[in-house]
């Protein structure tokens, strides 16, 4: 087998070899005209659905339930501590919401460390002094946690 470089000449087709075609798909022509399948298609999906009509212009309802409270008050502490709640429950540190035995899953447990450590490195120049110490100490438990379970230390 030999090796054709960038610019060697192509293969001459035998006789009775198939070439290949070319099949122009753009939705317009040299002129910026339409092409006349496409125009048919356009004219197709032209017509608009008719809005749903509400009658009596109620407000649709929502179950209190579903409306989270004080969403305004949510804050970096908060996705802090979801990712550290998470990491804690995957060392086995929490018990499982479902009920169930709590199990250690230290590889669960090293990506939710690795969100943090990615929040503090994308966050860093705009973190205030306490959210910055909040998230190092919570990184350092962690982190220390996790190679505790490791086994990797003693504690």
């Amino acid at each position: 087998m030999t090796k054709q470089g960038k610019n060697a000449p192509p293969e001459k087709l035998q006789q009775g070899d198939e070439g290949f075609k070319v099949t122009d798909k753009r939705a317009f022509t040299a002129d910026g005209e339409l092409r006349d399948e496409d125009l048919k298609f356009a004219h197709a999906t032209e017509s608009a659905p008719e809005p749903i009509s509400n009658p009596a212009n109620e407000e649709p309802k929502v179950s209190e339930a579903t409306v989270p409270q004080d969403t305004k008050d949510v804050g970096f502490a908060d996705l802090v501590s979801l990712l550290a709640s998470q990491a804690l429950l995957a060392l086995g540190d929490l018990p499982n919401p479902a009920g169930d035995e709590s199990k250690e899953d230290l590889a669960s447990a090293q990506i939710m460390i690795s969100f943090l450590e990615v929040l503090r490195t994308r966050t860093k120049a705009n973190l205030t002094a306490d959210e910055a110490q909040n998230l190092d100490g919570v990184l350092y438990n962690l982190r220390m946690r996790y190679m505790q379970k490791a086994n990797l230390i003693k504690y």
